[in-house]
Protein backbone atom coordinates (compact mmCIF):
# COMPACT_ATOMS: atom_id res chain seq x y z
CA UNK A 1 0.00 0.00 0.00
CA UNK A 2 1.35 3.52 -0.71
CA UNK A 3 1.34 5.85 2.10
CA UNK A 4 -0.15 8.74 -0.10
CA UNK A 5 -1.72 10.46 -2.92
CA UNK A 6 -1.23 13.94 -4.29
CA UNK A 7 -4.65 15.58 -5.72
CA UNK A 8 -4.75 18.83 -7.56
CA UNK A 9 -8.24 19.81 -6.79
CA UNK A 10 -8.07 23.28 -8.42
CA UNK A 11 -4.85 24.43 -10.60
CA UNK A 12 -5.96 27.68 -9.91
CA UNK A 13 -3.89 30.27 -7.89
CA UNK A 14 -4.26 33.74 -6.23
CA UNK A 15 -0.32 34.20 -6.32
CA UNK A 16 2.16 34.70 -8.67
CA UNK A 17 5.11 33.41 -6.66
CA UNK A 18 8.54 33.10 -8.34
CA UNK A 19 9.25 30.06 -6.78
CA UNK A 20 6.04 28.07 -8.25
CA UNK A 21 6.55 26.70 -12.05
CA UNK A 22 4.27 28.52 -14.27
CA UNK A 23 1.19 26.37 -16.19
CA UNK A 24 -0.13 26.87 -19.30
CA UNK A 25 -2.98 24.19 -18.59
CA UNK A 26 -6.45 26.01 -18.58
CA UNK A 27 -8.12 26.92 -14.86
CA UNK A 28 -10.23 24.37 -13.68
CA UNK A 29 -11.46 23.15 -10.62
CA UNK A 30 -12.10 19.59 -9.91
CA UNK A 31 -16.18 19.38 -9.07
CA UNK A 32 -16.98 17.01 -5.64
CA UNK A 33 -18.31 14.35 -8.08
CA UNK A 34 -15.00 13.99 -10.20
CA UNK A 35 -12.69 14.50 -6.36
CA UNK A 36 -15.43 10.97 -5.21
CA UNK A 37 -14.15 9.03 -7.96
CA UNK A 38 -10.77 9.63 -7.35
CA UNK A 39 -10.86 8.37 -4.12
CA UNK A 40 -13.38 5.63 -4.48
CA UNK A 41 -10.13 4.20 -6.84
CA UNK A 42 -7.47 5.18 -4.48
CA UNK A 43 -9.79 4.02 -1.54
CA UNK A 44 -7.57 0.98 0.17
CA UNK A 45 -4.79 1.88 -1.30
CA UNK A 46 -3.12 5.10 0.90
CA UNK A 47 -4.01 6.44 3.72
CA UNK A 48 -3.40 10.20 3.23
CA UNK A 49 -4.80 12.74 0.38
CA UNK A 50 -2.00 16.09 0.30
CA UNK A 51 -4.26 18.34 -1.65
CA UNK A 52 -1.38 20.39 -3.26
CA UNK A 53 0.19 20.06 -7.00
CA UNK A 54 -0.21 23.41 -8.75
CA UNK A 55 -3.08 25.51 -7.62
CA UNK A 56 -3.76 27.05 -3.99
CA UNK A 57 -6.41 24.04 -2.31
CA UNK A 58 -8.60 26.98 -0.39
CA UNK A 59 -9.37 28.89 -3.33
CA UNK A 60 -12.04 25.55 -3.63
CA UNK A 61 -15.57 26.66 -3.13
CA UNK A 62 -16.46 22.77 -1.66
CA UNK A 63 -13.00 22.55 0.08
CA UNK A 64 -15.14 21.37 3.15
CA UNK A 65 -17.43 19.01 1.08
CA UNK A 66 -14.07 17.37 -0.38
CA UNK A 67 -12.55 17.12 2.96
CA UNK A 68 -15.61 15.24 4.40
CA UNK A 69 -15.37 12.88 1.52
CA UNK A 70 -12.07 11.60 3.14
CA UNK A 71 -13.63 11.61 6.17
CA UNK A 72 -15.87 9.23 4.78
CA UNK A 73 -13.17 6.93 3.12
CA UNK A 74 -11.07 6.89 6.19
CA UNK A 75 -8.17 8.98 4.54
CA UNK A 76 -6.63 12.10 6.43
CA UNK A 77 -6.16 14.76 4.78
CA UNK A 78 -2.87 17.42 4.08
CA UNK A 79 -3.64 20.80 2.81
CA UNK A 80 -0.44 22.76 1.73
CA UNK A 81 -1.59 26.57 0.58
CA UNK A 82 0.04 30.24 0.52
CA UNK A 83 -1.08 31.01 3.70
CA UNK A 84 -3.15 34.16 2.23
CA UNK A 85 -6.81 32.91 2.02
CA UNK A 86 -6.54 31.14 5.64
CA UNK A 87 -8.22 34.22 7.32
CA UNK A 88 -10.29 34.18 4.48
CA UNK A 89 -12.03 31.00 5.67
CA UNK A 90 -12.99 31.86 9.31
CA UNK A 91 -9.45 33.20 11.31
CA UNK A 92 -9.10 30.75 12.89
CA UNK A 93 -12.54 28.40 12.54
CA UNK A 94 -12.28 25.22 10.92
CA UNK A 95 -12.17 24.93 7.41
CA UNK A 96 -14.67 21.60 7.86
CA UNK A 97 -17.03 20.56 9.95
CA UNK A 98 -16.13 17.06 10.30
CA UNK A 99 -14.12 15.48 13.04
CA UNK A 100 -11.28 14.69 10.49
CA UNK A 101 -10.01 18.02 10.05
CA UNK A 102 -8.49 18.13 13.95
CA UNK A 103 -6.01 15.87 12.24
CA UNK A 104 -5.54 17.96 9.20
CA UNK A 105 -2.21 19.41 8.51
CA UNK A 106 -1.79 22.70 7.09
CA UNK A 107 1.49 23.63 6.03
CA UNK A 108 1.20 27.44 4.67
CA UNK A 109 4.06 29.21 2.64
CA UNK A 110 3.16 32.75 2.11
CA UNK A 111 5.88 34.99 0.27
CA UNK A 112 6.20 38.83 0.49
CA UNK A 113 8.03 40.69 -1.52
CA UNK A 114 11.30 42.25 0.36
CA UNK A 115 10.74 39.09 3.50
CA UNK A 116 11.50 36.14 3.66
CA UNK A 117 8.83 33.37 3.33
CA UNK A 118 7.28 32.11 6.58
CA UNK A 119 5.99 28.91 7.29
CA UNK A 120 3.22 27.51 9.76
CA UNK A 121 2.18 24.20 10.31
CA UNK A 122 -0.95 24.10 12.58
CA UNK A 123 -3.45 20.84 13.35
CA UNK A 124 -6.68 21.48 14.11
CA UNK A 125 -7.17 25.24 13.88
CA UNK A 126 -6.10 27.16 11.77
CA UNK A 127 -3.27 29.62 12.73
CA UNK A 128 -2.97 32.77 14.66
CA UNK A 129 -0.49 35.12 13.91
CA UNK A 130 2.78 34.17 16.00
CA UNK A 131 4.86 37.02 18.02
CA UNK A 132 8.13 37.67 16.20
CA UNK A 133 11.31 36.40 18.40
CA UNK A 134 13.65 39.09 19.66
Amino acid sequence: MLKKAYVEITNRCNLSCAFCPKTKREARTMTAEEFARILDRLCGRVSYVYLHVMGEPLLHPQLGQLMALCDERGMKVCITTNGTLLSARGGGQKISTRSAYRSTPLRAAAARPGRNRRIFKASGTLPQKRARAA
